[in-house]
């Protein structure tokens, strides 16, 4: 479900959107990633990308899901920065930070999320102090969106350029590429 919602999902909107976006004067087209993207091999034990289980058909793991689909985000920023003629406009990709919200009210009660609860309940204190509030956490959205400082096909976090995780490949984003147009019956030719 991560590959649909967090990355087809903005490939097919940008290609839904591309003839007008590229008719602007000078044109931003912002995905919002996720840290997660760089610690996916925290789970896996290697650093590699599974493009022939990108759905996660078999061996299903939400936090590898999550971090390989914000990891597709980046991807696809780079692929299509790639793409455009970087004085006409500019694609980036960003870490928003972890951002209080009210996204842990889902958590499951039973399963693995009754545990995360738990240790949420006692370790809110430090948890507040860690993350940003709404105000905080849009920043860098903001500064990829307006700011004139900014590099094509680049990824932020905390407003200024970051790394991103070694898998962020020509090879890879134009699998990526590939696989997308593919699974969505199109051919998006910036």
């Amino acid at each position: 479900m991560q590959w649909g919602v967090n990355h087809l999902g903005h490939f097919y909107l940008t290609y839904l959107l591309w003839d007008k976006v590229k008719k602007s004067s000078e044109f931003r087209v912002v995905n919002v990633s996720s840290l997660a993207h760089k610690f996916m091999y925290i789970y896996t034990g290697k650093i590699t990308l599974d493009f022939d289980n990108i759905n996660f058909k078999t061996g299903y793991n939400e936090t590898l899901s999550y971090g390989r689909s914000k990891l597709y985000n980046v991807l696809f920023t780079r692929a299509l920065a790639r793409k455009i003629d970087p004085k006409q406009g500019k694609i980036v990709s960003l870490h928003p930070g972890v951002v209080r919200t009210e996204l842990l009210r889902e958590i499951k009660s039973e399963g693995p999320g009754k545990y995360l609860g738990i240790i949420m309940f006692f370790m809110y204190p430090l948890y507040w102090l860690l993350t940003k509030n709404p105000w905080q956490g849009c920043q860098t959205t903001l500064h990829a969106a307006l700011s004139g400082d900014i590099d094509n096909g680049a990824y932020y976090a905390d407003c200024q350029r970051d790394s991103e995780n070694p898998l962020a490949t020509e090879e890879n984003w134009e699998k990526l590429w590939k696989i997308s147009e593919d699974t969505l019956n199109i051919k998006f030719q910036p």
